[in-house]
């Protein structure tokens, strides 16, 4: 009767997040990570960048972040707001956007997944919650490289 059991281990306790406890859950994937010279904790996944950010007041909510590593010409912002567009009406996650580079002259599509902590959470909440913002994120990249004739090699299409 384990459902209804209160015996509970360390990493079921509710706690507050931190970096510090993302960056453990990372290292027990076995993942590479870095924390840039903002103090953000980020990676690549397919050849996109990722970035896992605590925002909010009190830094209570989980925001994992991802951009598509090619860019979108900025002739292109029509179909790419088309496909954002497409994109919502039929999936719940990610929230996608684009960014514009103006050095450029291009567009960087975005995706995010955010959830509020703010009593908390345990190793697998978050784990649950990172592996959705990757593996969403992935799901809207690999679509819009294929609508919009991006390519997005990956170098190590292994991993």
């Amino acid at each position: 009767m384990g459902f209804f059991s209160s015996a509970r281990t360390p990493a079921d306790e509710i706690r507050p997040i931190t970096q510090e406890r993302l960056i453990r859950l990372l290292d027990l994937q076995g993942w590479h990570h870095q924390i840039d010279d903002e103090g953000d904790l980020g990676g690549v996944w397919n050849g996109n960048s990722f970035y896992f950010l605590l925002i909010g007041q009190d830094h209570e909510l989980l925001q994992v972040l991802g951009y598509l590593r090619p860019r979108v010409p900025a002739e292109d912002r029509d179909a790419l707001r088309v496909f954002i567009e497409d994109w919502h009406r039929d999936h719940f996650w990610p929230k996608c956007y684009f960014v514009e580079d103006p050095d450029e002259g291009s567009l960087r599509l975005a995706a995010s997944v955010t959830v509020d902590y703010e009593q908390g959470a345990t190793d697998a909440q978050l784990m649950q919650h990172i592996m959705c913002g990757l593996g969403t994120a992935g799901q809207v990249f690999d679509a819009a490289c294929e609508t919009l004739g991006l390519e997005n090699p990956d170098p190590d299409p292994d991993a």
